[in-house]
C-alpha cells in the first residue's frame, strides 16, 4: 500500500473527493472543503491509497502523539472484500502507537443492521475492538474503537486539535 498527501500528488485529489462523498452518508459528513481546510491547516491528514499505482481508498485522519484517529475511512467498492481496507490498516498500525475510530453501534432496528454487523466484524478482525466508550459527534452517537486500551484524554486532544481548542467532545462509557 503507498499513501499519497492530496497536496503532493494531485492526480488522486478527484478520486478521494468522489469516493468521500459515495462512502458517507450526507449527515455523517463535513463538508469537503472544510476537509481541505483543516488538512492544509495540518489538522488532518487527508490521504489516498493506492496500490500498484490504482487508487484504492481514502483516510480522514487526525494525529497526536498518542493516538491516530481515523476520521473517515472507505475503500472503493471494486476494491472491498480483496483485503485493501485491511491492508490499509495494516500499514497504519505500523506506523503510529494508537490506532482508533468510530463506528455505529449495531443496534438491531437500524436500517443497515446488517452493514453495521459487518464493519464492526471487519474491524475486529483487523484488531481494532469496541473500547466501551461512545461518543457523539457529526452524524450521532458511535462507539469507539481501537486497537489499545482507550485513554479518554488522549482521545479528547484528537478533538481539541481538530477544533483549534474549542470542541470538547461529549463522550460516555457504556455499562
Amino acid at each position: 500500500m503507498e499513501q499519497m498527501d492530496i497536496n503532493q500528488y494531485k492526480g488522486f485529489r478527484e478520486s478521494v473527493r468522489q469516493l468521500y462523498r459515495s462512502a458517507f452518508p450526507r449527515e455523517e459528513c463535513v463538508p469537503w472543503w472544510l476537509l481541505v481546510l483543516l488538512h492544509r491547516l495540518k489538522k488532518i491528514n487527508l490521504t489516498a491509497w493506492t496500490e500498484n499505482g490504482e487508487f484504492c481508498g481514502m483516510t480522514a485522519a487526525v494525529t497526536t502523539e498518542k493516538l491516530h484517529y481515523l476520521w473517515y475511512f472507505a475503500v472503493v467498492e471494486e476494491k472491498r472484500a480483496q483485503g485493501a481496507g485491511s491492508r490499509i490498516l495494516h500499514t497504519l498500525r505500523q506506523q503510529h502507537p494508537q490506532l482508533a475510530l468510530n463506528v455505529e453501534p449495531p443496534v438491531p432496528d437500524a436500517a443497515n443492521y446488517a452493514q453495521r454487523l459487518r464493519r464492526l466484524n471487519f474491524y475486529r478482525r483487523n484488531q481494532l475492538e469496541d473500547t466501551g466508550w461512545d461518543v457523539w459527534e457529526v452524524g450521532g452517537q458511535y462507539w469507539i474503537l481501537s486497537d489499545r486500551p482507550l485513554c479518554k484524554q488522549n482521545f479528547k486532544e484528537v478533538f481539541r486539535k481538530l477544533s483549534f481548542g474549542f470542541w470538547n467532545v461529549r463522550m460516555k462509557e457504556r455499562n
